[in-house]
């Protein structure tokens, strides 16, 4: 059915039913949505999110494959009557998305007796890094103003977050170095190991919401 309805039709004109008022080529496409990445992600309106989530490959395996499992699963977390889901993110924004789905999940499933958390885990050295150039990975550690972690370190605030009882009943937040972090400012430039903190548009409720619409959309096609 979709074969022959398509066929004949040049890709703009797919492009066209797919994105509402669309660039005329792909080049402008990936323009767009390459100036959206700069804006604050509580300046996004939903078709912003839903071209963001079709342009970003690092969205499908950083957040709406999170997305996918957790939803799937909520039903059981429900009956394990006090379950949590821990969120490993970090920087960059498909990794914003990992917060942002952290404080909309707990919002809808805390009554189930559901708490959701996201953290930064820190910059850890393991065997991820074994196929990096060696130049890019020594500049990247000599760059860093915050100490690399062991994995033990840098797995401390996830155990800390899915077993201890001082987190019982906590939601909706975001964690690194086993403690909640500070909001940072939204206006700071990022350095890769340097930037603690997290800013304000990561926990925004709204942003969140909105992005919880979204990624249902992408997970049902």
């Amino acid at each position: 059915m979709t074969r022959s309805r398509n066929r004949g039709r040049s890709l703009e004109e797919l492009e066209r039913d797919r994105w509402p008022a669309p660039p005329t080529d792909a080049t402008r496409l990936v323009a767009t949505a390459h100036a959206l990445r700069r804006r604050p992600i509580d300046e996004l309106t939903v078709e912003d999110l839903r071209l963001l989530i079709g342009q970003d490959i690092g969205l499908p395996y950083n957040h709406l494959g999170h997305f996918r499992l957790a939803t799937g699963l909520r039903r059981a977390l429900a009956a394990a009557s006090g379950a949590r889901v821990v969120v490993v993110s970090s920087s960059a924004q498909s990794k914003t998305a990992n917060v942002l789905f952290a404080v909309e999940a707990d919002k809808r499933w805390a009554a189930d007796g559901i708490r959701v958390n996201a953290l930064h885990p820190g910059g850890i050295l393991t065997n991820l890094s074994r196929h990096m150039d060696p130049e890019v990975l020594e500049r990247r550690t000599v760059d860093r103003t915050k100490p690399t972690k062991t994995p033990q370190q840098g797995a401390a605030t996830s155990v800390l977050l899915a077993t201890s009882p001082l987190l019982e009943g906590v939601g909706g937040r975001y964690f690194e170095d086993c403690n909640e972090a500070e909001t940072a400012q939204d206006t700071q430039p990022y350095q890769a190991g340097s930037v603690s903190g997290v800013t304000s548009y990561a926990l925004d409720p709204e942003a969140a919401a909105r992005l919880w619409e979204v990624s249902l959309d992408a997970a049902r096609r």
